[in-house]
């Protein structure tokens, strides 16, 4: 039987940062993007949303956030996932101002609101912004 060579594409690379975000290694998911960008495979919306969601699981919040214009910068709007997640972590650090700033953003049209889950922010929300819509799951 032939061998055939693989190349590793978008799909992989996101299954692969599922995988490690879900064996609690975010480390391997922000090196398998930074791979995926050293072999010139162009990232996806899930392969942001992947990694996005392994770094804030993490607490490694910085990196989520810097991610979100990472996106931006390849033409690629993030949708609610990514913002749900690092407005979680940015809440949960502490650092409440960033999290409503990232919040309000994520209201900006073109992207899916977002409503903490329940008890986190109460009624009004982060720092007091009403939501506009319910959460949908991601």
């Amino acid at each position: 039987m032939p061998r055939r060579r693989l190349r590793a594409d978008a799909v992989s690379f996101s299954t692969c940062i599922t995988a490690g975000h879900k064996a609690g290694r975010w480390d391997l998911a922000a090196g398998l993007l930074a791979d995926m960008r050293g072999r010139r495979v162009a990232p996806n919306i899930i392969t942001f949303n992947a990694s996005v969601t392994a770094l804030t699981a993490g607490q490694q919040w910085e990196s989520a956030v810097s991610l979100l214009g990472d996106m931006q910068e390849v033409r690629l709007q993030p949708d609610l996932c990514p913002y749900r997640a690092s407005v979680d972590a940015l809440f949960h650090a502490g650092r409440r101002v960033e999290a409503a700033r990232l919040y309000r953003r994520a209201l900006q049209p073109g992207i899916a609101a977002y409503r903490p889950a329940a008890g986190r922010g109460g009624r009004r929300g982060i720092a007091g912004v009403r939501h506009r819509s319910p959460l949908r799951a991601c």
